[in-house]
Parts: structure tokens; C-alpha cells; sequence
């Protein structure tokens, strides 16, 4: 009776009981086997590229995703490089982004009942890119009030989708696999946040301007590659605070250079002064920096951004004059002199100087051309 009395009770209630016919193993068990692997197909997640439509949602949220990146990534950088500070780049910014919160709102709203969510996309996509499209033609002559519109129509649309979008998703997701379809979409807005700040660059300015190569030293930190705008890559030189004054001031904007890479020394690129601390030029008073642009585009073979250099600059130019290294020359008491043989020995000789480089200093007069002079 034991066998009997465990049948009926994992059998359907529904059923009158039967005894059963003597018979070996336990049929019951393999039926509610079975249910458990029917159960655990189920719970498959799907794949959103299965469905026509979870995939069309999919490379909609690629390209909402990817063009939010670029315009919360660029949209500040934008606005500094036509001329506007950064904070107040900041500000145009920040007001236009408040519209992010009541537009995803709105499109809910009107997604959930009044328009087709696809209709609702759509319109959306073309707005965004109205919106690129007149954002990529700002020039120093636009009004502020009309940026921060163009600005205002981007946040309200490529920062206000995903209600919309994820509902439907959700909606049209299968029975038990929303949350799989959701994150399955998800997955590739989160892919074109990665790829297309990063193609937005490669299209912008086209060009490697560091990367490693082979025999280089590096570090855990050291990026694999850089990509910037060659037109924008400097040279960045510290003044002695001690000296700016004394050296400044026989500079001036424009001015010719010759930088050599210091792991290249037998290469020279020429280039000009962009810009000098003020008062001696239009940048800040308090930044000791000379800001220099190079002739010569950045590359493997000649210089790369992070490299070293040595700047010279040429103040002036003489050629047939008297010189000494510098280590020759003495200076005491507000006096300036060398130290020839004498015929009582070594004597002080007064000398006036006049250019003055690492490695020259020119003798104006004190000495002739052919004297012995004694080193440090």
C-alpha cells in the first residue's frame, strides 16, 4: 500500500484515484521532471536581435545613447574653443540641461496613450538631429540666447528618450523576459555611449597625435594612443619667475622659434610664439608660460604630444663677434671680468657684454680676438 498511497498524492487532484497497476519505477517522478526542464527553457533570457522589432529598438538606442555622450561630452569644450570662458560655457549648459527632466515627461506622456511610441521616436530622432545639424553651425557671431535655444532643443530631445523607448521595450518584450529585453537594449545604447564619442573625435580632427611604439618606455598608465586636433597641439614653456621680466621683454607674439625634440636632437622644427603672460602678451599675468605652435604636424618619426623639447629663441642675430662660454665670464661687486695671464700672473681684465645665450656670451669689448682666458 506504501507505493500506492505516494502515487496518489503527486498525482492531479482533480483525477479519482485509480490504484495502479503493479508496475516498476516511479512515473511520477519523470512527469514532474520534465516540468522542471520545461520550466528552465522558459527562463532563457531572448535575444533582442531575435526580434524584428527589439532589435529595431536596440540600434535606436545606439544612436540616442551615442549622441547624448557626445553632446554632454563636447558641447562645453564647443563653446570655449568659440571664445567663451569656461564658466560661462558652463552656465549655457547647465540651464539648457534642466529641460532634460520635464521633456522626458512630456514624451512619456504623450507616448503612453495620445501618440504610437514609434511615432513619438521618431519624431525625437529628426529633432535630434535638427538639433546637431544647427549646433554644428555656431560661429563667434551667434547670439548667446539663440546657442542656448539650439542647446535647449538637444537636451530636450537627446537627453529625454529613454522613458519612452524603455517602455516600449518592456512592452513588447516576452511574456517574463522585460527585464532580460530591457538590459538586452540597454547593452547597446551603453556600447554607443563608448563608440561614438569616440568616432566623434576620429571625424573631428583625424589624426594620432601620441602613441606607443616599439622600444618606449611606459607604465601601467601610460595610454596605448592619443587623438587630438594637430592644429590645437603646443609647446608649453615654464619661465623662471626669477628672470620672466628680464627675458619677456625682448619677446613679442608671432615670434620665430626652433624646437628640437630631446630625444631627437638631430632634428629641428621651426614654429612662432602664440601667446605670452601679460603684460607682454594676451595671456594671464599670473601664468610664467610661453605658448608655442609648431610648422610641423606631430608624428612618430619626428614628435609626439608629451615629448620633451628644447626652445630657442633667436632675439637677436649676429654673425663675425667676439664671444667666451659663459663659465669664463665673472662678475663681482657690480663688475664684469675675465681672468687673462699677466706678467705677474693672472689679472682681471673688465670686459662689457652683450648677447647672451646657454652657450655664448658676446664680448663687446675688454678683449681682442686671439687672448688667452682663464676658465672657472
Amino acid at each position: 500500500m506504501l507505493p500506492s498511497t505516494g502515487l496518489a498524492s503527486a498525482c492531479p487532484k482533480r483525477r479519482p484515484w485509480v490504484p495502479p497497476a503493479p508496475r516498476r519505477g516511479r512515473p511520477c517522478a519523470s512527469l514532474s521532471s520534465s516540468s522542471h526542464r520545461n520550466r528552465a527553457r522558459s527562463a532563457r533570457p531572448a535575444s533582442v536581435t531575435g526580434s524584428a522589432d527589439l532589435r529595431n529598438l536596440s540600434f535606436a538606442c545606439f544612436a540616442f545613447n551615442g549622441l547624448q555622450t557626445v553632446f554632454t561630452s563636447y558641447f562645453v569644450i564647443y563653446l570655449t574653443d568659440l571664445g567663451y570662458s569656461l564658466a560661462a560655457a558652463g552656465l549655457v549648459f547647465s540651464i539648457a540641461m534642466v529641460l532634460a527632466v520635464p521633456g522626458r515627461i512630456l514624451w512619456g506622456w504623450v507616448g503612453s496613450g495620445h501618440v504610437p511610441p514609434r511615432q513619438v521616436m521618431g519624431g525625437l530622432a529628426l529633432a535630434m538631429a535638427a538639433s546637431a545639424g544647427l549646433s554644428g553651425l555656431y560661429g563667434p557671431s551667434w547670439p548667446v540666447l539663440l546657442i542656448g535655444l539650439v542647446a535647449a532643443g538637444m537636451s530636450a530631445t537627446a537627453m529625454s528618450w529613454h522613458g519612452v523607448l524603455l517602455a516600449e521595450t518592456a512592452r513588447l518584450a516576452p511574456e517574463g523576459m522585460r527585464g532580460a529585453a530591457t538590459g538586452g537594449v540597454l547593452s547597446f545604447g551603453q556600447t554607443g555611449a563608448l563608440l561614438m564619442p569616440l568616432l566623434y573625435a576620429l571625424l573631428l580632427v583625424g589624426a594620432v597625435i601620441a602613441a606607443v611604439t616599439s622600444g618606449r618606455a611606459v607604465t601601467p598608465t601610460t595610454p596605448a594612443f592619443i587623438i587630438g586636433d594637430v592644429n590645437q597641439l603646443e609647446v608649453v614653456a615654464q619661465i623662471d619667475s626669477t628672470r620672466a621680466n628680464e627675458q619677456l621683454k625682448e619677446m613679442y607674439e608671432g615670434m620665430p622659434v626652433i624646437v628640437t625634440p630631446n630625444l631627437r636632437p638631430d632634428l629641428q622644427f621651426t614654429g612662432k610664439i602664440r601667446q605670452l603672460p601679460s603684460p607682454y602678451g594676451t595671456g594671464n599675468r599670473d601664468d610664467l608660460t610661453i605658448r608655442i605652435v609648431l610648422d610641423e604636424s606631430p608624428s612618430p618619426q619626428t614628435y609626439q604630444a608629451g615629448d620633451d623639447v628644447t626652445i630657442q629663441i633667436v632675439l637677436a642675430d649676429k654673425s663675425d663677434v667676439l664671444w667666451l662660454p659663459p663659465d669664463a665670464i665673472r662678475q663681482m661687486g657690480g663688475r664684469t671680468f675675465v681672468v687673462i695671464p699677466g706678467e705677474n700672473g693672472p689679472q682681471r681684465v673688465e670686459v662689457e657684454i652683450g648677447l647672451k645665450t646657454f652657450q655664448m656670451v658676446e664680448i663687446l669689448s675688454g678683449l681682442q680676438e686671439g687672448q688667452v682666458v682663464f676658465g672657472p
